[in-house]
């Protein structure tokens, strides 16, 4: 799997790919706030096709996004998971990611 690079016209803002075999199989876009109450912080939107699930995308992307935030200031990001989503709920286990969860009966 090879990491493909960020794109954004805002400071506060990207999109992370992955790529294997010249086939885009996943992307995390970070979509910073627009406002100077919210140039701090962003909303996560992350996909992976099916097959490439559980191979270590997810987490590869993340640790890229870390690099990308912390060098660009933003200090708070949110990501919101549907919790029958098992796969993207252990993504919030990977150590260093403060998770603030909460369900609703």
């Amino acid at each position: 799997m090879q990491m493909v690079g960020t794109s954004g016209a805002e400071s506060n803002s990207t999109v992370l790919g992955a790529e294997q075999g010249g086939q885009s199989v996943g992307y995390l876009a970070v979509i910073g706030g627009d406002t100077r109450r919210t140039k701090h912080s962003a909303y996560l939107v992350i996909g992976i096709l099916k097959e490439y699930i559980e191979r270590g995308i997810g987490t590869n992307l993340f640790q890229r996004l870390e690099e990308w935030a912390i060098t660009h200031s933003i200090l708070r990001l949110e990501l919101t998971v549907v919790i029958q989503n098992e796969v993207g709920v252990s993504l919030l286990a990977i150590p260093g990611i403060e998770s603030n969860c909460s369900t609703s009966s």
